[in-house]
Order: C-alpha cells, then sequence, then structure tokens
C-alpha cells in the first residue's frame, strides 16, 4: 500500500507519496520517512475538490491509501492538518506546500480588501 497526503487550500494542490517501514516510523524514525511529489489522479482530485465544497472547507489535508489493485481509500481530512512535516521530509525539491497555502491565504486576503 502506498500513503498518499493530499493537502488543498482554495484550488491550490500538493500532493505527496509518504514512504515508510511501519505506521509509528512518522514519530519514531522521521529520518526514514520518504516524501516525493505525487501525481494525483484528475478524477481522484475532483472528489476531493468536491468533498471540500460540500463540508463548506477553504483548507484541508487528506490522507489517502493506493490499494495493490490500484483503489484509493480515503483515511481522513484534517481541517487543520499540518503541511510542514512533509515538506520538510520531502526529498523532492519542487514539493512547495508552503508556497501553495501562502498564495492562497494572500488571494483570500486581497479579495476581502477589495
Amino acid at each position: 500500500m502506498q500513503e498518499v497526503r493530499v493537502t488543498i487550500a482554495g484550488r491550490k494542490v500538493a500532493a505527496v507519496a509518504v514512504t515508510k517501514a511501519e505506521p509509528a516510523s512518522l514519530w519514531e524514525c522521521p529520518k526514514e520517512v520518504f516524501v516525493q511529489e505525487y501525481d494525483l489522479p484528475s478524477e481522484i482530485l475532483e472528489k476531493l475538490i468536491n468533498f471540500m465544497g460540500l463540508t463548506d472547507l477553504e483548507y484541508g489535508a487528506f490522507d489517502l491509501l493506493l490499494d495493490d489493485e490500484g483503489k484509493y481509500v480515503f483515511l481522513e481530512v484534517n481541517p487543520t492538518g499540518d503541511w510542514v512535516y512533509f515538506e520538510s521530509q520531502g526529498n523532492d525539491t519542487s514539493t512547495k506546500i508552503t508556497d501553495k497555502v501562502a498564495s492562497f491565504i494572500v488571494e483570500q486576503l486581497e479579495g476581502r480588501s477589495s
């Protein structure tokens, strides 16, 4: 199984694949956690964005599993989920989650000042 973390802020999306030996590795052995940018299929992204609209979320950190048969399993969405850990563990410098979240916040602030 492959773990996937998808961070969505408005329409800004960052998805990463998380590879680790054990579920607890995230906390117990963070140096053994490998994170890289992940190309989420558009039909899955569309479902997550629709979910955000139905639940009135502007930000969400989704945890998914990709099973051995290629099916995605929704685990949870955290409306205040951390992204910095995954970005800092990233072995792919193109994983710029902070830039996407910051861009969304700036757009929201600019929209309110109009």
